[in-house]
């Protein structure tokens, strides 16, 4: 008797977790972050000019794939989600559905306030109108995919009595490519240009330590670095 009631209690807690990271309860609410390097004071820019950089070109697919509930089938392995447009998604593997992210604009101001930072310019700023500018930075976002799994080995709301055990709870991925063109508006010719593309991996995971699902603006941060490196090179040979 004692055993049964032990057995309904195990099952009865295993479904409240559950539903705690179904329902976001022991998730994380993402927004994006971007924090500027330091660089040198008081240095000469390479190019005394004035750059601006409007919205970045959004190109991703319209394509977003939800099957993550399908885990609640007896014998389905697992559930999944695959996003072109992550911040319109759903369902998230670890955080909160709605991201606070909007990647053309975020972007776009992100690489305004590390390039101005860097001092390769006179002047670096974010604007509406690329006209403002002596030269126009532009972005074009290709893919921002999103996609993960949560593993349920086939046992439906009792998968968490194996994660705890020890079996990985799931899988996340995180794909960032982007295009970076510097352009003289007179002209219309370009003077620097390059693409990235940087991918982010957990895979599997376990529930006892459980990452971030959104590792946008790290990947970012990486692309902006050789973004400065890539243009004082260029800049200094012309």
């Amino acid at each position: 008797m004692g055993i049964t009631i032990q057995i309904k209690i195990f099952k009865a807690s295993i479904i409240f977790v559950l539903f705690l990271f179904s329902t976001g309860c022991v998730a994380h609410q993402r927004a994006w972050r971007y924090s500027v390097d330091s660089y040198p004071t008081g240095k000469s820019p390479i190019l005394s000019r004035r750059v601006a950089v409007p919205p970045f070109r959004d190109s991703r697919p319209d394509r977003n794939e939800d099957a993550l509930l399908v885990y609640l089938f007896p014998l389905v392995p697992f559930g999944w989600v695959d996003y072109s447009t992550p911040e319109a998604g759903n369902s998230k593997i670890t955080s909160f559905p709605a991201w606070h992210f909007r990647p053309t604009q975020d972007f776009a101001m992100a690489a305004a306030e590390e390039l101005d930072a860097s001092g390769l310019f006179k002047e670096v700023f974010f604007t509406s109108r690329a006209s403002e500018g002596d030269f126009v930075l532009k972005g074009e976002v290709k893919s921002t995919r999103y996609w993960g799994k949560n593993i349920t080995y086939g046992l439906s709301l009792y998968a968490p009595g194996v994660w705890f055990l020890g079996l990985p709870m799931g899988t996340i991925h995180n794909e960032l490519e982007v295009e970076f063109t510097l352009v003289d508006p007179l002209t219309g010719e370009s003077l620097w240009h390059k693409s990235y593309n940087m991918t982010y991996h957990k895979s599997p995971f376990w529930i006892y330590k459980m990452p971030s699902d959104f590792d946008y603006d790290n990947l970012f941060k990486a692309m902006m670095k050789d973004v400065v490196k890539s243009l004082e090179s260029t800049l200094s040979k012309s």
